[in-house]
């Protein structure tokens, strides 16, 4: 509902079908997580996405994505996949660990 802001709403091309959706904090940014294994990251003041991007595989197959949640300082982000994995993504290194 953009009533009652100034901003115009915006649209993101996630690459694949949404399951799981998140804010940072401070409501800077969203984070999307698609049946496709595509993690993206964008900026809600402009709607552009920044670079860092997953992409996440196990066993050479796409993970269905299921939760995302990010800690307070948006530098780590959790997904859940509907495969039992979990994943830890680190933002500004663009790492990944997977859960054991």
């Amino acid at each position: 509902n953009n009533e009652n802001t100034e901003s115009n709403p915006f649209t993101f091309n996630a690459e694949g079908r949404v399951d799981a959706v998140c804010f940072s904090k401070d409501n800077n940014y969203i984070v999307t997580g698609t049946n496709n294994g595509k993690v993206r990251i964008c900026s809600t003041a402009t709607g552009e996405p920044i670079e860092t991007a997953f992409d996440l595989e196990l066993a050479s197959s796409t993970e269905n994505i299921d939760s995302i949640t990010v800690d307070d300082n948006f530098s780590k982000l959790a997904v859940g996949c509907k495969s039992g994995q979990l994943y830890v993504l680190d933002i500004e290194s663009n790492n990944k660990t997977l859960s054991d």
